[in-house]
């Protein structure tokens, strides 16, 4: 099973059926499979912030959510994601791409990538960067931890994750 497979699976043994995603070249391949899952809901925004408000929506109409983007979107969305989900305690899987590390070739997504580590404990939220093994078990897990601690929970796909999907 590649990797694709293992995050579909993952998120519906977690009931997760919500999905909202910000255009991304490296999770479109995931992205195209669960448009074409019906046991999802795709839900197709175009700034970061925008993905929260539509996600904590649909927690708050009975829905378990996740968000899917790249890294460096995380700069338009920090304000949105303390203000709605930590103030509220809405739970959230945000399941990125990781920019700005090994073999990047945009200088730009390098300063945010570089900081990520430090951001995510700034804000006091759960950040795991899991290798191929871990994966599926992190998603379930994160999943879990967010419900029950109430904040989102961001799976950072470190370049080279996927790479044998597809």
């Amino acid at each position: 099973m590649n990797q694709y497979a293992n995050i579909i699976a993952s998120l519906k043994e977690s009931d997760v059926s919500f999905i909202v995603h910000i255009p991304d070249k490296i999770l479109l391949p995931l992205i195209h499979d669960l448009e074409k899952d019906p046991f999802f809901k795709s839900v197709l925004v175009t700034r970061e912030e925008e993905g929260v408000g539509v996600a904590a929506g649909a927690y708050l109409g009975g829905k378990k959510t996740a968000l899917l983007m790249q890294s460096t979107g995380l700069g338009n969305m920090l304000n949105a994601l303390t203000s709605i989900n930590v103030v509220h305690q809405i739970p959230l899987l945000i399941i990125m791409s990781i920019r700005g590390d090994l073999f990047e070739y945009n200088p730009a997504d390098v300063p945010l990538g570089r900081s990520l580590d430090s951001i995510f404990k700034a804000i006091g939220l759960p950040y795991y960067t899991p290798d191929e093994s871990k994966l599926s078990d992190t998603i379930k897990g994160g999943v879990a931890l967010s419900g029950t601690s109430g904040l989102p929970v961001v799976i950072g796909l470190a370049p080279g994750v996927l790479e044998k999907s597809h």
